[in-house]
């Protein structure tokens, strides 16, 4: 009798030696960011079933936010059709039933504010807490200061402020989306963030114009332009002192985008003039066809 009592309590030593190793094996890859498929082959013995299934569900949370997973991304894959296809469809409902929308004014635009100052925060918080910081990761480019310009106008009326923001923060973030410079697949944090970042930007040009009553003039276009070329001399020289391509301007972007058509050298500047004047008249056109109606209907 005394030998199956000794037995067994080996038996539950043993078992309870295991746990105690499976648990500390778990944690520690956790902690290194490793995936429960690594964890199942390296504590093959863990005869608990349960534990690692919940281990797995954290582990997916997890890859949402890891640097080395889901960087799987395709342009006009189904994710990104799908976003582009929300993106529409919300913007075409902000207009559309803007007079059913009006009372709920309020919601929209602290609702805007939220997703700004979150996407900027929360992409902060990412690099840092995932060893990734570095200069090129401070708010200078071209959606942050869209960004910030966007905040500013929601707490502090500005016509003029609205004339860069209606420039820089409308078609740009659209461009921007269509062939996105990202790496991760959707649920990926920086997937999630970048189309909801980049998507906000644009609603909140659309806000202005739809429930805050904001217009531009023609001599608009041009302000805007010499108040973005002011903004991108500074700019260039931060570039230079701290290696940085803030704005894009050291180079085009590492992905397949638009800028990667403009070629090099003093091709590459001459192209982004060009190609910026172009949007900014580009960006006008349905606004100056409003106006015109607008002129028109006075008239009748």
């Amino acid at each position: 009798m005394d030998t199956c009592l000794g037995k067994k309590r080996a038996t539950h030593v043993t078992r309870f030696a295991l746990w105690l190793h499976v648990c500390a094996e778990l944690q520690s890859l956790y902690i290194k960011e490793k995936y429960c498929i690594r964890t199942i082959s390296k504590v093959q013995a863990a005869p608990n079933k349960l534990f690692l299934i919940t281990t797995s569900k954290r582990d997916r949370g997890g890859m949402m936010f890891s640097v080395t997973e889901m960087r799987t991304f395709e342009l006009f894959s189904v994710p990104h059709i799908t976003v582009l296809l929300l993106f529409g469809a919300v913007s075409i409902w902000m207009a559309v039933f803007r007079d059913v929308l009006r009372p709920h004014q309020s919601f929209i635009k602290w609702t805007l504010v939220s997703i700004l100052v979150l996407s900027e925060i929360s992409a902060q918080i990412w690099v840092i807490t995932t060893n990734q910081w570095e200069l090129g990761n401070l708010p200078l480019h071209l959606c942050s200061i869209s960004t910030f310009i966007a905040i500013f106008l929601f707490f502090n009326p500005n016509k003029k402020a609205f004339y860069l923001l209606f420039f820089i923060g409308f078609l740009p973030p659209i461009l921007s989306m269509v062939t996105p410079e990202v790496f991760y697949q959707f649920p990926h944090y920086r997937f999630i963030k970048y189309f909801l970042h980049h998507s906000a930007i644009a609603w909140s040009v659309l806000y202005f114009i739809l429930y805050e009553g904001y217009r531009v003039p023609k001599k608009a276009v041009l302000t805007g332009f010499l108040l973005l070329n002011l903004l991108a001399v500074p700019i260039f020289f931060v570039n230079l002192l701290l290696d940085t391509n803030f704005f894009y301007l050291a180079d085009p972007t590492e992905s397949k985008t638009i800028l990667s058509f403009f070629g090099s050298g003093i091709w590459y500047y001459i192209n982004l003039e060009i190609a910026a004047l172009l949007l900014f008249f580009l960006t006008y056109l349905p606004m100056g066809i409003l106006e015109k109606r607008k002129r028109e209907r006075k008239r009748g």
